[in-house]
């Protein structure tokens, strides 16, 4: 059998160092390789860790987001109540105002229409003469005792001169004195003619109208009532 020739000391070298350059090599490879998987690793897990955090912080939020919002359509609810409230007052301070304003025109109107009634009352006694202490009898004829005093005055009464003639009862029940009469005529001018001529005779006496009093023809006046003759 041959021996195998031995390689040359050179020669192992060369090989040595060629292999050593392959293991460094493919060391070199696998730490790339490794370093790469390490580095997507870590990327994946640090984009997983801060994916869930803005979920999280997204999440966080939108739940502030939303409870400002609730926060917010209350005071807008507050404002819109309060804003309500202020018109609904104004308004009744406006009324209350008006109302002020108008009691405060009351008085200067009823004076104006008390005014007014007194011209008026005035105005309808212009045509009125009063009949005090004519004593009364049942059932008696009114127009035929005027007639008969426009007979004792010297100035006839005609009955179609009289608008109206009626008694007047007293205020105080108790009073007993006869009733005074109210005769309206139908213009002034007459009630003026029959008031001269009574005040010419002065006094009518009741036996002349074959009654027991003394009677008398007055001009009422304004304001006054049957009690205070």
């Amino acid at each position: 059998m041959r021996k195998r020739k031995q390689p040359e000391p050179d020669e192992l070298n060369s090989i040595m160092d060629t292999l050593e350059l392959k293991i460094a090599n493919q060391m070199e490879s696998f730490k790339v390789s490794i370093e790469a998987v390490v580095t997507d690793s870590v990327k994946n897990a640090v984009n997983l860790v801060l994916e869930r955090e803005i979920c999280k912080l997204t999440t966080s939020i939108n739940d502030t987001l939303n409870q400002f919002n609730l926060r917010l359509n209350d005071m807008h609810d507050s404002v819109n109540y309060m804003s309500n409230r202020q018109d609904a007052f104004d308004a009744r301070l406006k009324t209350m105002e008006e109302d002020s304003l108008r009691r405060k025109e009351v008085p200067t109107q009823l004076s104006m229409l008390e005014s007014k009634i007194d011209m008026m009352e005035q105005q309808v006694r212009q045509s009125n003469i009063e009949i005090v202490n004519l004593p009364e009898r049942r059932d008696e004829n009114l127009i035929a005792v005027l007639q008969n005093i426009g007979s004792i005055i010297k100035h006839p009464i005609n009955p179609a001169d009289i608008v109206s003639v009626h008694s007047v009862l007293h205020m105080d029940k108790k009073n007993r004195h006869p009733k005074n009469v109210i005769v309206k005529f139908s213009t002034k001018i007459i009630r003026d003619n029959v008031i001269a001529a009574a005040r010419v005779v002065k006094c009518v006496k009741s036996d002349q109208l074959l009654i027991s009093e003394r009677t008398e023809i007055v001009q009422r006046p304004a304001g006054k009532t049957a009690e205070a003759y």
